[in-house]
């Protein structure tokens, strides 16, 4: 039964056993046979039919089976095959590790004049029969297993698909191939510039030579990622790179080949373990003096510290792997340096590390900061690495789902402060201290993105020459569909979870059409709770409501909009014969969209250019036009065209409504009747609510009962806890809707108005730049930090 059932690799073993007791047994050479046949396995299969008695060999399947055999392609790999193998992957190591190959040069003559002593037979699906020379017969292979299937699985399991950013892998043994090649395949993805390190180690450089004789790995081999340890002094020699990384994670898992004949010595398991006992110690003499230092900084001694007006050192930690956030960083460092502060920017040292509590411990040990700065993580979620007892400031810059948790919010302490956006969610449903708290909009950099003065050798304005631009910056290349099914897969371990994605799925398509009306926000969160219902069968707590909100639903209607607009764009360009350039990641494996895709831009001064000379550059995302791309642009003297939804007036709305609040709060009689904390007017009685409602209609947004619906708005009479972002941006609104479309329509009418008329091009720009330059800057948010720190203190 099993030799019949397609499974050749689980058959021969149990065949090889049987045959060393029932040589003669014909029917079990020919199935023996017959399944080596079938992988391809020429020279094998044969010496099994040549087993057979003559009586045996005129059988008609043992007949029929010869001459399948015989039509079978050579399958030896010859020694010269192998020698040539070795030589060309050797020399993909020569400039990576020039150390390991000269030390496999020494030993080649040596390594050359043994090759043959092993066989190898190259089987069809990618696996390889090796046995020592002169030996024949099944018995005599080494290895009847499918090694490649389970090599892969094995990758699989220790570097799967879901995890993003992973540590270091530790292979010792490359003989056979397979599961070092496995595992650089299962860990070649890279995600916003991380790309997972392999480290492997091997005792003997023969043994090395032999793996790099069986395959090609030169692709594999010259990859940055991979390190090489290879030779008497492998064991040294890696203890000594992990010593020099101790400010990194050092090691996920450690795969031991168990081919390898000759295993290192001292073994590597124990080289790891002591490599992590020295992390772990310097990690807690680290924490015991920082800890020292900073016990008797209480507030009354940070209060007279600020009070002083002296320097203040500011430690700021960040990513490599984002795609704003590492910009973002640099430029607040530069604005707090600016401001007359002493800034210091850590993050990972290369593309293949993740940092360490020790790397966090070291900086703050060497710089004693007097203020910590980290993008989206409050101090609770950094796992001790920062002493309770130094002031630190969570810039809010995403809505990451760590943040939307009561548990996080708790654990404020009084040196912790948080700046940014989702403030009055984050202060009214997760316990984040309000006093703590300010909201802050996303900001720029006037030293990086500026159209400068004249003679400053800065062209501002579409280059003549090249005709009319349409320019779209955005690393969401991403299909949503694409988008949904990794998210999916991202909460495979919660099966409830995939389900309710599934069923938000058609819930945001039909949201993403629905972006003018008002209710937009209620809607999208109405879906969610009742798909969490009739998924779970229960009410699920705010966290998981949040988190749904903002990690699944909000962003794939925000990836629709993002992909409709390119389509608008690649049409009008298409008709038109205007040039459209997509940059970003991604695009160049959009279905649609590719011939479009230009590449990234850095973060300096190419995006400043693409802003300046490009005729215009497109915004759309569900969150509206207060963002970083919109301010740059106009900054660098270039125009951006916004997607209308509506948060696009939101801020102005916010602002009318503060101001007639405070009116009628002064003038209590002429507020009407006032029901569930509501004032219900006439727009008429008020000029802002006018200036709304006119703006509103205007550019096509689809009011509701509460906005001026009907002439009437809802003024909601408390004082919010906390205000919003929206207290600093209504003064771009106005400028920005001027610059809004809702439809392909519209967007063509702005596009051929830049187009014709340079000056409404120029007024456009500067009407944006002038509110942002004014407040919404890396200088600006700089004063802010510390003002909060100062005054939290108090």
């Amino acid at each position: 039964m099993l030799g019949s059932g397609g499974k050749p690799w689980e058959f021969l073993p149990v065949a090889a056993r049987a045959l060393e007791a029932m040589p003669r047994d014909a029917a079990l050479v020919v199935l023996a046979a017959a399944n080596l046949a079938s992988l391809g396995l020429k020279t094998v299969a044969g010496e099994c039919l040549e087993t057979l008695s003559d009586e045996a060999r005129r059988i008609e399947e043992a007949a029929r089976l010869k001459e399948i055999i015989e039509r079978l392609p050579p399958d030896r790999i010859t020694t010269a095959e192998r020698i040539g193998s070795a030589r060309v992957n050797l020399e993909a190591i020569v400039d990576s590790h020039p150390q390991v190959a000269a030390r496999c040069r020494e030993v080649f003559p040596s390594w050359e004049s043994r090759v043959d002593e092993i066989e190898c037979y190259r089987a069809n699906d990618g696996n390889m029969l090796r046995r020592p020379s002169g030996r024949t017969g099944l018995s005599s292979c080494l290895s009847l297993i499918d090694q490649r299937s389970q090599s892969r699985a094995l990758a699989v399991s220790v570097a799967p698909a879901t995890e993003m950013i992973g540590r270091p892998i530790v292979v010792e043994g490359i003989c056979p191939p397979w599961v070092f090649m496995e595992l650089m395949a299962a860990t070649d993805r890279e995600f916003v510039g991380h790309r997972r390190r392999v480290i492997l180690v091997q005792a003997d450089a023969e043994e090395f030579l032999d793996g790099l004789s069986l395959a090609d790995l030169r692709t594999l081999l010259s990859q940055p990622r991979l390190e090489l340890h290879v030779g008497e002094g492998a064991p040294s020699s890696l203890a000594s790179s992990l010593a020099n990384r101790l400010d990194t994670a050092l090691v996920g898992r450690f795969i031991p080949v168990l081919a390898t004949r000759r295993a290192c010595s001292p073994p590597i398991q124990s080289v790891l373990s002591e490599a992590e006992s020295q992390q772990s110690a310097l990690e807690s003499d680290l924490r015991r003096r920082v800890e020292a230092v900073y016990a008797s900084r209480d507030r009354t001694w940070w209060r007279r510290r600020y009070a002083s007006g002296g320097p203040l050192r500011v430690l700021l930690r960040t990513s490599r792997y984002t795609t704003y956030v590492r910009h973002s960083t640099d430029d607040l460092a530069r604005a707090f340096e600016r401001a007359g502060h002493q800034a210091q920017v850590y993050m990972e040292p290369d593309d293949h590390s993740t940092l360490s509590a020790l790397a966090t411990l070291r900086r703050v040990a060497e710089f004693d900061p007097d203020l910590v700065v980290l993008i989206n993580y409050p101090r609770a979620t950094m796992a001790d690495v920062f002493p309770g007892n130094v002031p630190m400031v969570c810039w809010v810059q995403d809505a990451m789902p760590h943040l939307f948790d009561p548990r996080v919010g708790s654990a404020h302490g009084p040196m912790d402060f948080v700046v940014g956006v989702r403030i009055p969610e984050l202060v009214t449903r997760f316990g984040y201290p309000a006093e703590r708290c300010l909201p802050m909009p996303v900001v720029v950099s006037p030293e990086k993105f500026s159209s400068g003065p004249a003679g400053a050798g800065r062209r501002v304005g579409p280059e003549p020459s090249a005709g009319p631009v349409i320019c779209f910056v955005t690393h969401h290349g991403e299909t949503p569909e694409r988008m949904h099914d990794r998210l999916k897969d991202e909460a495979s371990r919660d099966p409830v979870l995939t389900r309710v994605m599934d069923r938000l799925w058609p819930a945001a398509v039909e949201l993403a059409a629905t972006t003018l009306s008002a209710d937009h926000k209620r809607r999208i969160r109405m879906s969610v709770i009742e798909a969490i219902r009739e998924e779970a069968g229960s009410q699920a707590p705010e966290r998981v409501v949040s988190m749904l909100t903002h990690a699944y639903i909000n962003p794939v209607i925000d990836r629709m909009l993002r992909h409709q607009t390119a389509a608008w764009a690649a049409s009008i360009a298409s008709r038109r014969g205007w040039a459209f350039v997509l940059h970003g990641r991604n695009w160049d494996h959009h279905p649609t969209l590719r011939a479009h895709a230009a590449g990234g831009l850095g973060h300096g001064d190419s995006l400043r250019e693409s802003y300046a000379r490009s005729t215009v550059h497109l915004h759309a995302s569900l969150h509206g036009p207060m963002h970083q791309r919109v301010f740059e642009c106009s900054l660098s003297g270039g125009l951006p065209l916004c997607r209308t939804v509506w948060p696009t007036v939101w801020p102005l709305v916010m602002h009318a409504q503060r101001q007639v609040r405070r009116r009628l709060a002064d003038r209590p009689g002429s507020a009407g009747a006032a029901e569930s904390g509501f004032a219900r007017v006439p727009a008429g009685e008020h000029a802002e609510l006018t200036e709304a409602s006119e703006l509103i209609g205007r550019i096509g947004l689809e009011t509701s009962d509460d906005l001026g619906l009907n002439g009437w708005w809802s003024i909601p009479m408390t004082e919010p806890v906390v205000e919003d972002i929206e207290s600093m941006t209504w003064p771009l609104v106005r400028p920005i809707a001027g610059v809004s479309f809702k439809d392909e329509a519209q967007l063509e009418r702005l596009i051929e108005r830049a187009v014709v008329d340079a000056a409404w091009r120029e007024a456009g720009s500067s009407s944006i730049a002038r509110p942002v330059r004014a407040s919404l800057t890396h200088d600006a948010l700089a004063a802010k930090i510390t003002d909060l720190v100062a005054s939290g203190m108090a």
